[in-house]
C-alpha cells in the first residue's frame, strides 16, 4: 500500500474508531468489519474530495493513472472520492436520528 493510500485509510479508520494497524487490508472483505452512518460517510467524502483536490500532482499519481483529469477540478475530485468510498468504504447503516424520527 502506498503512502497516500495509507493516509486515506487511516482517516477512514479514525472515523469509525478502528485501529489502522490492526486491520489486515489483504484479507477478503476487510471493509465489512466496521460500519459508519450515512452522515459519517458523507463527512468522510467531503474530507476525501478536499484532500484529493489539494494533493500535489506527484502524490495524486499514487492514487490514479489519470491525475490530470482530477487535478484542480472539484467536480472530478468529488466523483473520484465517491468511487473510492463505494469500493473501499465501510458498510453504511442508517443514521440513528433518522431511525428515531421514523419511530415517532
Amino acid at each position: 500500500m502506498n503512502d497516500e493510500t495509507k493516509i486515506i485509510f487511516k482517516e477512514m479508520c479514525s472515523r469509525v474508531g478502528a485501529e489502522y494497524d490492526k486491520i489486515n487490508f489483504q484479507e477478503e472483505n476487510w471493509y465489512s468489519k466496521y460500519q459508519w452512518t450515512q452522515e459519517v460517510e458523507e463527512e468522510f467524502k467531503i474530507w476525501l474530495s478536499e484532500h484529493i483536490y489539494n494533493l500535489p500532482m506527484k502524490r495524486l499519481r499514487l492514487l490514479t493513472d489519470f491525475p490530470y483529469i482530477i487535478r484542480k477540478r472539484k467536480k472530478q475530485s468529488k466523483k473520484f472520492a465517491n468511487e473510492i468510498v463505494n469500493i473501499y468504504g465501510w458498510k453504511t447503516i442508517e443514521n440513528k436520528n433518522n431511525k428515531e424520527n421514523e419511530n415517532n
